[in-house]
């Protein structure tokens, strides 16, 4: 989660510099040049253990984990036998892998994955559709849109911190459907105060609702990976993603259709998603507190 508060600091700053600037193409070159300075710190940034192990670079791995125990001032007599446990297990997990295909077609070929997948395919859809379609009606909202644009990236900030302490007392699924439901709530009684136009009451609703998709956003990102088994997580994951991504593509359009029915349109169509979705959401396992699954037998036993 901790992560999320890199893309919540841009978010923020992202309308100070529209202000200075007042220019898109000056923006978008004061925003992308200090990128430039990241360069440095891909060099710095060590290589990943796992990766080096997978490819046969076992060298490499335990100057890693030398490296990674010095820096965290660990004691080093602990570190060969911490290098020998990733090693073996990696070694399983690769014994466990050859019995199992990787490929996108495995996610549909099991029943209870399916549903699974197709319960995710749907939650980031919504998700991404709400979540950028509220970020496109910022326009609209009473107020100076500066400033409205830095309320929505500061309602992250709050967010990150209550999930970060939720996550250890309740369950994934508890935490995605509360959030759902309340960004559908929020969204559906900010259309009730004001039917045709946007008002206050529209505004501080509508940033309810940002407040609780941003924490359904960030929730989903581990509660898919802790459901996916380690033989496809990175291709389940991924594929979420790129359904999400399709709501993105999506919610731009509902905007438009907003100019012409006013903005009821597009705060009912987000409302009214995220409430069935929360419901969806219900049939997904519980993955707190649970060992994360290597095969999609671990991941059909996660309701057991």
């Amino acid at each position: 989660i901790a992560y999320q508060f890199g893309w919540a600091t841009g978010y923020v700053l992202l309308p100070g510099i529209a202000y200075l600037t007042r220019n898109f193409r000056h923006m978008i070159i004061a925003t992308t040049v200090p990128e430039i300075l990241w360069l440095y710190w891909l060099y710095r940034t060590p290589e990943s253990i796992r990766w080096q192990l997978t490819n046969n670079k076992s060298e490499d791995a335990k100057k890693s984990v030398m490296n990674a125990v010095r820096t965290n001032n660990m004691p080093m007599d602990g570190a060969e036998q911490k290098f020998i446990a990733l090693k073996t297990t990696l070694e399983n997990e690769k014994i466990r892998q050859t019995k199992e295909t990787s490929s996108f077609i495995e996610l549909w070929k099991r029943a209870q994955i399916r549903k699974y997948t197709i319960i995710f395919y749907c939650t980031w859809f919504v998700n991404a559709f709400v979540y950028y379609g509220i970020a496109l009606n910022i326009a609209d909202f009473v107020g100076d849109l500066f400033v409205n644009f830095a309320i929505a990236g500061l309602v992250e900030f709050p967010a990150y911190i209550i999930l970060m302490i939720a996550f250890k007392y309740i369950g994934r699924k508890k935490l995605t459907s509360t959030a759902m439901f309340g960004c559908g709530l929020s969204l559906l009684l900010s259309v009730a105060f004001n039917y045709t136009k946007i008002t206050s009451a529209t505004t501080v609703l509508t940033m309810c609702g940002k407040f609780f998709t941003t924490s359904s956003f960030a929730i989903l990102y581990v509660f898919s990976a802790e459901v996916y088994p380690t033989i496809v997580r990175q291709i389940g994951v991924g594929s979420c993603s790129v359904a999400g991504r399709m709501g993105s593509i999506l919610s731009p359009f509902v905007k438009e259709m907003s100019q012409f029915t006013g903005p009821w349109l597009s705060l009912t169509t987000f409302g009214i998603l995220c409430v069935l979705d929360s419901f969806l959401v219900v049939f997904l396992p519980e993955t707190m507190d649970k060992e994360i699954p290597d095969t999609f037998g671990d991941t059909q036993k996660l309701n057991q």
